[in-house]
């Protein structure tokens, strides 16, 4: 699948007012939501491309407060989580007032649906410790997945909510200097089953993300000689490099919750990601099929960043 022309989504009179800083971005179906901020207060939008955008947010303060931020919300299938500056994640349905999850003490953020919209991954932090928690919505109920003496970022699930990845890293460490890639076995395993899949000295991993289709796990890689674009099969456990190499900038530093330079294709059969280079920012397209690259057609634009693909085949971004 080929990733069409960027255009610009047409802001109306009353978004722009409205918003000082475009936060994160992402589709639910046909619609795209996105977090936008302005003197300390967070909103959530929603609209479909070429309609008049609708403030689902209510008096929720949207903003996740773990470490510097970020992470504000996830949605699927017209449930959206959100997290707010209150350190809490709330729940947010069609004509119904904001209900808040039962999450411990503390700052929650980057809440992240199950495919099928029954679980929540979130990271947690009390000021002492962190962690990553799962809710089941099913029971109302939080069960942490991992915490301990370490930070935890970018929770992602696999199609069939069998498993978790997340990077992971320790003090002395920050996330762009070393980090390290770990998945979580939730399938007829309580406490969930651990493995770290990737630890190596001198690298950090950013942003792992499962093929729609369940088969691959994506992610970058950001070292001392270069960052890469890399990709797990799943079934084999081969490693490939997609992208990248000496002197390439495919990520930036992992400052913020929810931070995106790549996003797959709805057919798994590509991804868009991001080359950092002369101060801008311009997508290409790898392909699984036949491992070229080929950069998007964005000459009038200079900088992209938070990429994220549609059901069907719509790339949308800030």
């Amino acid at each position: 699948m080929s990733a069409k022309v960027v255009q610009p989504f047409p802001p109306s009179a009353r978004l722009i007012g409205s918003a000082g800083r475009f936060d994160s971005l992402a589709w639910d179906g046909a619609e795209l939501l996105w977090c936008a901020s302005r003197g300390g207060r967070g909103q959530l939008w929603r609209a479909r491309p070429g309609q008049p955008p609708h403030l689902i947010s209510g008096e929720v303060n949207l903003g996740g407060r773990v470490h510097y931020g970020g992470g504000e919300f996830s949605a699927r299938q017209g449930v959206v989580i959100a997290a707010a500056r209150d350190g809490g994640l709330y729940r947010l349905l069609p004509g119904q007032p904001p209900a808040r999850l039962p999450t411990p003490p503390g700052a929650s953020a980057a809440p992240v649906l199950s495919p099928y919209g029954q679980r929540l991954a979130f990271i947690h932090s009390d000021g002492q410790t962190d962690g990553l928690f799962l809710w089941e919505s099913s029971v109302e109920q939080v069960s942490a997945i991992a915490n301990g003496p370490g930070f935890y970022m970018q929770p992602a699930w696999q199609p069939d909510e069998t498993t978790l990845a997340w990077v992971e890293w320790q003090h002395p460490h920050l996330p762009w200097t070393h980090t390290r890639l770990v998945l979580a076995n939730l399938l007829h395993s309580s406490p969930p089953r651990l493995s770290i899949l990737r630890d190596e000295a001198g690298c950090s991993f950013q942003q792992p993300e499962f093929s729609p289709d369940g088969r691959w796990l994506a992610c970058l890689c950001s070292a001392a000689a270069g960052d890469s674009l890399e990709l797990l099969d799943l079934a084999s456990g081969r490693w490939q490099v997609l992208a990248g190499g000496p002197g390439a900038v495919l990520c930036l530093p992992a400052w913020l919750q929810g931070q995106r330079s790549f996003a797959w294709a709805p057919d798994s059969q590509s991804l868009v990601f991001t080359r950092y280079t002369q101060a801008r920012a311009q997508f290409w397209q790898v392909s699984l099929v036949n491992g070229e690259t080929s950069p998007l057609p964005t000459e009038a634009y200079t900088w992209f960043h938070q990429p994220c693909f549609s059901q069907d085949g719509r790339l949308a971004c800030l």
